[in-house]
């Protein structure tokens, strides 16, 4: 019998340990508010310019963006990497119309915050680089 719990347990945590998480932003300034979609789910009621949305664990999302105005739709496809990882999406305004574009992806889990005692100055070490956080 603990030998089956014992397997049970590490089965289980195996799946919950090796999954990946992504969280998404999307958001503008170029067009008027949206609204989201990804895999056909609506992901707020108000359209809005600017979104934060969390805990997917799908490889490959389906987006689509409605406007406010009589602007046509944009569909995407989105590959998330091999980690865990906070990617923002930009909607720019091209010559050939909008289009969502990367705007930045950082890995979660990839970085520590220090609080220096004596102020209030944290560094915050990013992929071996140092950013003082202000």
């Amino acid at each position: 019998m603990k030998k089956t719990t014992l397997i049970l347990f590490l089965f289980c945590t195996t799946f919950t340990i090796g999954q990946n998480i992504y969280n998404l932003e999307f958001f503008t300034q170029e067009s008027p508010p949206f609204t989201l979609f990804i895999n056909g789910i609506q992901q707020h009621s108000v359209p809005t310019t600017n979104i934060r949305i969390e805990g997917f664990i799908q490889p490959i999302l389906k987006m689509r963006m409605e406007f406010s105005e009589n602007m046509s739709a944009i569909s995407k496809n989105l590959y998330m990497p091999d980690e865990s990882s906070e990617i923002s999406y930009q909607v720019k305004n091209t010559k050939k119309g909008l289009k969502v574009r990367v705007f930045s992806m950082v890995q979660k889990g990839n970085y520590i915050i220090i609080i220096s005692a004596g102020n209030n100055r944290g560094e915050k070490f990013v992929n071996n680089k140092i950013l003082i956080l202000k």
